[in-house]
């Protein structure tokens, strides 16, 4: 059985963001995550992964790219230089409208959330579309969001 356990996080004092982040199983350090900066204002959550035991390959740089098309925010998320997979996100008349795609435009999943006249979620509903074409569909109450 697969138990991670946080045990260490270093900070920069001047930012307060995280630096460095160390796991372990079974007193053992099988993680670690170092948190880069980057010049490019688009890229966010840049992170160095080294792992021998949870990764194909035991180095691994995640993060994501944040930008607006057609006045829709788009997040790609990028592993070893190469998009993942992105999400494009619309709000409008009191719904939220997430759609996921593959990195050739095949549509993936799709979150529709729906808020109140006060801006509170009340709603969500999921679709993942699976590669054999099934939908997989969940529902979401105000209490449970």
């Amino acid at each position: 059985e697969f138990e991670e356990r946080l045990i260490q996080i270093n900070y920069d004092s001047k930012t307060d963001e995280k630096i460095l982040e160390l796991y372990y199983e079974d007193g053992v350090v099988t993680q670690m995550r170092i948190h880069l900066a980057d010049a490019d204002e688009t890229v966010k959550n840049k992170t160095l992964i080294i792992s021998k035991t949870h990764f194909k390959e035991n180095v691994h740089l995640s993060y994501e790219r944040h930008f607006t098309r057609n006045e829709r925010e788009v997040v790609e998320e990028y592993s070893n230089d190469e998009m993942a997979f992105y999400f494009e996100t619309e709000r409008k008349d009191g719904f939220e409208i997430c759609t996921g795609f593959y990195p050739d435009g095949s549509l993936f999943f799709v979150e529709k959330t729906s808020y109140n006249s006060l801006g509170k979620a009340i709603s969500r509903d999921n679709y993942i579309h699976c590669e054999n074409g099934t939908v997989s569909f969940d529902t979401y109450a105000e209490d449970e969001l």
